[in-house]
């Protein structure tokens, strides 16, 4: 099946591959994992014989099979990329488990989404939501308590004219899509939108007390500005 060198090291398989091998001192089973872009990784207890390793691929061999279609997949989908926290990331589908409708992997700046239900767009929407949620609470915290300005509301949109909002009650919205964007412009659109809770206008003031928590404002307004388009063609 494989042309064996002395375990452990690398084990040739005709469908995975070069599958790596591990001794773990404290592992008691096999274990097979894969990690993206395209490796297998064999762990095993130490004085594992080959032929248990023989009867281990062999039992997995299917297991092997969906993992190199899923690669090769990824693969075949590179023409689809959107930005997440300011990188461009791959976007291809591959069947996930039962409670996860995406898997973000940062290290290969690749996003699976499992192919059920709706449309890519919104399952990217979905996600973005999601990730977005799941960061704002400390990113709005941090901020108010270091200018001194609390909303009395945050609520993520679907915004297309603006990147954010405040109204006269203090409630404060903020567009999906900013997930997006690099932290640093995510954090500006924070502290303009609380700045508003102090002038609700664009006055010299209000920019004066943006400046004061964000001085590079000007560069990430004009982030913003030049990728608008590529943000909300998503």
């Amino acid at each position: 099946m494989w042309a064996h060198k002395q375990l452990p090291g690398v084990i040739s398989h005709p469908v995975a591959g070069e599958i790596k091998v591990k001794t773990h001192p404290r592992s008691k089973r096999l274990r097979l994992s894969f990690q993206l872009p395209f490796l297998f990784v064999l762990t095993i207890p130490p004085r594992t014989s080959e032929a248990k390793v023989h009867r281990f691929l062999v039992e997995t061999e299917a297991w092997i099979t969906k993992q190199v279609a899923a690669a090769q997949a990824i693969k075949g989908d590179s023409s689809r990329e959107i930005l997440f926290q300011g990188l461009p990331y791959q976007i291809a589908q591959q069947p996930l488990g039962k409670r996860d409708l995406y898997q973000i992997d940062a290290p290969a700046q690749i996003i699976l989404l499992d192919p059920v239900g709706a449309s890519v767009s919104q399952r990217i929407e979905y996600l973005c939501r999601k990730e977005l949620k799941k960061r704002l609470p400390s990113i709005i915290e941090h901020y108010s308590q270091l200018m001194g300005l609390f909303p009395t509301k945050v609520a993520i949109r679907d915004t297309r004219s603006r990147w954010g909002s405040c109204s006269s009650a203090g409630h404060i919205s903020l567009c999906w899509r900013l997930i997006m964007a690099p932290q640093e412009v995510l954090d500006y659109v924070v502290v303009h939108e609380l700045a508003h809770l102090r002038h609700m206008n664009h006055s010299p003031e209000f920019w004066s007390v943006v400046a004061d928590y964000c001085p590079r404002y000007k560069e990430y307004r004009q982030w913003l500005k030049a990728n608008s388009r590529r943000l909300h063609a998503t």
